[in-house]
């Protein structure tokens, strides 16, 4: 099953020699940039020309990376990216200009990062990047501003804990009640939320269970009508999910989704209107299962989209809305498979 008016299309080089999973987000435009870690700790990036077509590899200058680099686009149309280096420090750097290059010195945020960070937007404009401690607790650091240009919008808060024992990497999203919501996978491979009291909050409500059996990082994505899906592979190898009620602070009963995973399912949102899972399975090869209808809870059945994968499968939306799919290869380049219109 695939998205009306579109069919899947064969995975392509773009080359490169990277070392984790690939970052993707968009310019102002619409059109892809891609980040990941290269050889010896370096930090790469490849982004699409105005014809859809790939430009060459760049290094970025002065980064040292450890993982998987977070990316988002700010309502100043600045892509900005994060990561953490191999002494737990965690770095941004922020592209020239919206549709430029990225020759800025890399800016040390804060230290003691133990995993990749994640971003979300505050409801107020503003970046949050979070993270697990080096004492297993959730962290997070936010701009001071949503004054659009420096020094003010590249001016960041002190970090602060959210509390918490967690595994691996959170997920963070903003509701459409303004407030951001953290989902972590506990040291008791439970899965767990907390949230902004109100919107812009710089304090938090403590962490409750929403569901159990993970052995994954959890992967989040909000529904057509706005409600946060959150997915994971459970204890027993298949993809589990759970999805926020009308008001926002409570959650149905989690429900399988099926499947052999080695990845959690990355949920993203179809030009229809339906999400889409893309996992990576227990084959090595990429699979997406799409919503039965607009905001439901039932998938359709895995399909397969081939490839050999070391890693996740990375989803992203294309300029016009096609979805594609980003995968590392055994051969260490990135590779992607776009939808293609029929």
């Amino acid at each position: 099953m695939a998205t009306p008016g579109t069919a899947w299309g064969n995975f392509q080089s773009l080359g490169g020699s990277l070392a984790n999973d690939p970052a993707v987000t968009n310019f102002p435009d619409g059109r892809l940039i891609v980040f990941a870690e290269g050889a010896g700790n370096t930090l790469w990036y490849i982004w699409q020309n105005r014809d859809l077509n790939w430009n060459n590899w760049k290094q970025m200058s002065g980064a040292v990376i450890s993982g998987t680099p977070a990316v988002m686009a700010g309502k100043d149309g600045l892509v900005r990216v994060f990561w953490r280096s191999p002494s737990s420090e965690l770095f941004t750097a922020t592209h020239d200009n919206v549709y430029g290059s990225l020759t800025q010195a890399p800016l040390r945020l804060t230290t003691g990062a133990a995993g990749d960070p994640v971003t979300a937007m505050n409801a107020d404009g503003r970046m949050m990047v979070f993270y697990r401690g080096n004492d297993d607790s959730v962290w997070c650091i936010a701009q001071k501003s949503v004054s659009y240009g420096p020094p003010t919008y590249e001016g960041w808060l002190v970090s602060i804990s959210l509390g918490g024992r967690i595994k691996g990497v959170p997920a963070a999203v903003l509701s459409p009640d303004g407030r951001v919501r953290v989902y972590v996978r506990g040291s008791d491979d439970n899965l767990w939320v907390a949230q902004q009291p109100q919107p812009d909050s710089a304090t938090w409500n403590t962490f409750q269970q929403i569901g159990t059996g993970m052995s994954s990082d959890p992967k989040a994505a909000r529904d057509a009508d706005g409600r946060i899906r959150v997915c994971w592979r459970g204890s027993n190898g298949a993809g589990w999910a759970l999805v926020q009620q009308a008001d926002y602070n409570t959650y149905k009963a989690q429900a399988t989704l099926n499947g052999g995973l080695l990845s959690p399912p990355n949920p993203m949102l179809a030009i229809d209107g339906r999400l889409e899972l893309f996992v990576t399975g227990t084959d090595s090869s990429s699979w997406v299962a799409e919503q039965t209808a607009v905001n439901q809870d039932s998938f359709a059945d895995w399909i397969t989209l081939k490839g050999g994968i070391l890693g996740s499968t990375i989803p992203a939306r294309n300029m016009d809305g096609r979805l594609s799919a980003f995968v590392r290869g055994t051969d260490n380049a990135i590779w992607y498979a776009p939808q293609n219109w029929i």
